[in-house]
């Protein structure tokens, strides 16, 4: 191309306004440490919701074999008067024993489908309980170290912005361990060292997309969010019938799998 066709070209861009004609943008200016503070301050009110968590064997004490979970369906926030929301297709298996079922929370109460049985916790053990099932006492925010930009992606049709950051994995531990607590769980302890976390930011909202930890053998989650603020149906399972969930955990403790 010779140097005139090359001053029409720029002369052009000009004045048309056009940064870069042919090359790549520039990336957009990012600030990840006020994204994500902002992001996780922001509650997400619905959502239809992926989460799939694998713990190793040293992460769960009680059981001393890796568990794996995984969760599909709806969300809808309790908006603090309540308990959240929701209706998961749940996956999990421990020790090489898998297990299908349903998980679904109306807001006051409880249901677990497996087995093909129904169980229920009950109105007044989630009344209860409310306090802890409202509150986990999760805060994501803290598990990042210091975060970078890595450019824009998309999410489930949503354009994000991806940061990256070291996993602190002490503050990670700490939060699950707890979690256990306030909810009767077994206590997750996972022995992490060095992990990495990263965040997908919606830009047109602001609302964490999706958020995903790798720490090798000890621990890993993937939490993916679409439908974010769309109306969510919730359905307890069908066929009635709801036992005791207790019963069900008597007969894990037969089983070797509960604590």
């Amino acid at each position: 191309m010779t140097r005139a066709r090359l001053a029409i070209i720029a002369a052009l861009c000009a004045g048309l306004g056009i940064a870069s004609c042919g090359g790549s943008e520039e990336p957009r200016p990012v600030d990840p440490e006020a994204l994500l503070d902002s992001a996780f301050s922001q509650p997400v009110s619905s959502a239809v919701t992926r989460i799939d968590f694998v713990a190793g064997a040293e992460a769960v004490p009680s059981l001393s074999v890796p568990v794996s979970l995984s969760l599909e369906g709806p969300y809808v926030s309790g908006g603090g008067g309540r308990i959240p929301s929701a209706d998961w297709k749940l996956e999990a298996e421990v020790a090489g024993f898998g297990v299908d079922g349903e998980l679904v929370s109306t807001g006051d109460n409880v249901y677990l489908s497996v087995f093909g049985d129904n169980y229920q916790l009950g109105r007044a053990a989630v009344a209860a309980r409310r306090e802890a099932l409202s509150d986990p006492g999760l805060d994501p925010r803290s598990w990042f170290g210091p975060a970078t930009y890595e450019g824009d992606e998309e999410v489930e049709g949503t354009a994000t912005a991806r940061i990256d950051a070291p996993l602190r994995g002490a503050r990670l531990a700490a939060d699950l361990e707890g979690l256990g607590g306030r909810l009767g769980l077994p206590p997750v302890r996972p022995p992490i060292e060095r992990g990495t976390i990263q965040a997908w930011i919606g830009i047109d909202d602001g609302l964490v997309r999706e958020l995903r930890i790798d720490a090798g053998e000890d621990l890993a989650a993937d939490v993916v969010l679409s439908e974010v603020g769309e109306p969510q149906e919730i359905t307890i399972p069908a066929g009635g019938g709801f036992k005791p969930i207790g019963n069900l955990l008597s007969s894990l403790q037969e089983l070797g799998v509960s604590p």
